[in-house]
């Protein structure tokens, strides 16, 4: 599409880019309909990643926002973006189940406190009252192994103090004191996490980097270990605080449907263990699905927002997230990041004649054009791949 429009000269180099991305992006309907709006938002995530990061280099941020760059909304971007969608998520975890990805819901309550029979049964109450608790199925739920979900017996408490005594029997192995909960949520959380985040560093490593290993595979195993079980601490704390955030709200008598969602934004800030380099991962990790929940809610609760007539919504998204990427990826490409540069990269031919003349031509005003175009993000890359 990009050689269609350069040949005739339809639009400029910049629009044809973003038009060609957006009519490639119309690929998604060859995907299974199920992930597309997972999908799209993700990639729509991204373009607005590059778009923000642009801003702020054009000094649009400061000009028309009044932003500075040593702001904490600045300086704290991801944070933000990674509690108000986690908060979201985790709202949706307890009383909306069915907005979340069933797969994604799955994992969290692998990873969290609640069996699925004592999240059943928060719902009900905090929906309906006494009269939306299944009491079979709450005792079904909270018979199960204590070590898989040792939160149970202590976030039920509110519920047991409202139906008549003896209804509800405590399997032996639960406890309701609030410190060894804590303790063996963290244990479960730390002991799902650490496996997987292991798994996550090595096969990358050793994939991508093999000649590193290879040199130093002592040096490259510890530090694999150390950034592993840092995550791992980060995923063992979220549902730790968030558990302590309910718990503490039920000692006050402030538990309600917002305590979910305040729970949630006080527990992102787990966030802050992580390295730096990883927060903006996760932080457009949760956005998609934050939002897809929030849209799915929105929706239950009969709010008009359908993007396009049909529900094709997803395709304008990712048709558009594609357009803007693609314009960056070619034009801007220091704003990208890094994964998508090499997955796109990988796809794509990078427009060499473009990038060059860009190059030189920052270089010519200032009389230096080989070390201006050394010092540019572009000339970097094109150098180590020469």
């Amino acid at each position: 599409m990009r050689w269609l429009i350069r040949k005739y000269k339809a639009l400029s180099d910049e629009w044809g880019t973003f038009l060609a991305g957006c009519l490639g992006g119309v690929s998604i309907v060859f995907w299974k309909r199920d992930s597309w709006r997972i999908l799209s938002l993700y990639v729509f995530a991204r373009f607005l990643q590059s778009a923000w990061r642009s801003a702020r280099n054009r000094g649009w941020v400061k000009k028309y926002l009044g932003i500075k760059e040593d702001s904490w909304i600045i300086q704290h971007g991801d944070f933000h973006v990674f509690a108000f969608f986690s908060a979201q998520i985790m709202y949706s975890y307890v009383m909306h189940p069915d907005s979340l990805v069933a797969g994604f819901w799955g994992f969290i309550v692998k990873c969290g406190p609640i069996s699925p029979g004592g999240l059943a049964a928060v719902k009900g109450f905090y929906g309906k009252g006494v009269a939306g608790v299944d009491v079979a199925a709450l005792q079904k739920g909270i018979a199960a192994n204590p070590k898989l979900y040792p939160g149970d017996a202590s976030i039920i408490g509110p519920i047991l103090a409202s139906l008549p005594a003896g209804s509800i029997r405590i399997p032996d192995g639960h406890t309701t004191s609030i410190l060894p909960v804590l303790i063996k949520v963290f244990a479960k959380g730390f002991a799902v996490a650490l496996p997987m985040y292991l798994s996550l560093q090595v096969v990358p490593s050793v994939v991508l980097r093999l000649g590193s290993v290879v040199r130093s595979p002592v040096s490259t195993a510890a530090h694999l270990l150390l950034n592993a079980t840092r995550s791992a601490c980060f995923l063992a704390s979220f549902p730790t605080t968030y558990q302590a955030v309910i718990l503490a709200c039920q000692s006050l008598g402030w538990v309600g449907k917002g305590s979910f969602w305040f729970a949630g934004w006080i527990a992102s800030l787990s966030l802050l263990i992580e390295r730096s380099s990883r927060r903006g991962e996760l932080a457009l990790y949760t956005l998609p699905r934050g939002a897809d929940s929030l849209f799915r809610v929105l929706k239950k609760r009969g709010w008009p927002i359908n993007l396009v007539p049909g529900g094709k919504g997803e395709v304008l998204l990712f048709c558009v997230g594609m357009g803007g990427l693609s314009y960056f990826y070619h034009y801007e490409r220091e704003v990208c990041a890094p994964l998508f540069t090499a997955l796109y990269g990988s796809v794509v031919a990078p427009d060499k004649k473009h990038r060059d003349v860009s190059v030189q031509a920052s270089g010519q005003g200032s009389g230096g054009g080989d070390k201006a175009a050394l010092a540019r993000p572009h000339g970097k890359r094109t150098q180590g791949r020469r």
